[in-house]
């Protein structure tokens, strides 16, 4: 049996501009300074303030994410949902487009999401595999811990983990 050894890359120094990794995918968002957006992470639609990174595989939607937040792998920050109040969950229901039953899929069913915005605030940690509901702020210096579903806001200063359903 051989011994193999393979050393990680050497990390980038950060600067004014952005670092992000080649296959991240950005669309219509504003990134600060001395940023990192790292492997297979998408930030749509978002604000990512100066000094504040994305680790991989992490999905960010219609947020708005403070400086100096620290972002775990995997985080999902604004997901979308099936509608449980509709007579189905599956997806026709509001992408009928796709299965020829009208011309473009329901723009009040996605518009919803897009206006219940995620803060996040300053100097924030969210760890690994954290998801952040529609609609939540969590304050400045608040810690988030891995694997934790987040529904409601976190308090400035705090440190929440589980299923946060608020007090």
């Amino acid at each position: 049996m051989k011994k193999y050894n393979k050393n990680l890359p050497a990390r980038q120094m950060l600067g004014e501009a952005p670092t992000i990794a080649e296959n991240a995918i950005i669309v219509e968002s504003f990134i600060g300074k001395y940023t990192e957006i790292m492997e297979n992470t998408v930030l749509q639609e978002s604000v990512l303030g100066d000094y504040s990174y994305l680790c991989d595989h992490c999905n960010v939607i219609y947020a708005d994410i403070g400086k100096f937040a620290s972002i775990a792998s995997m985080v999902r920050i604004n997901p979308g949902n099936h509608p449980f109040e509709r007579p189905s969950l599956h997806h026709f229901t509001y992408r009928g487009n796709l299965y020829g039953f009208c011309d473009a899929r329901d723009s009040a069913f996605f518009n919803w999401r897009s206006i219940q915005r995620v803060s996040l605030g300053h100097d924030t940690w969210i760890g690994h595999g954290t998801v952040i509901l529609p609609g939540v702020c969590i304050g400045n210096g608040a810690v988030v811990g891995s694997l934790s579903v987040v529904t409601r806001d976190v308090e400035p200063y705090t440190i929440v983990g589980g299923l946060q359903q608020g007090l």
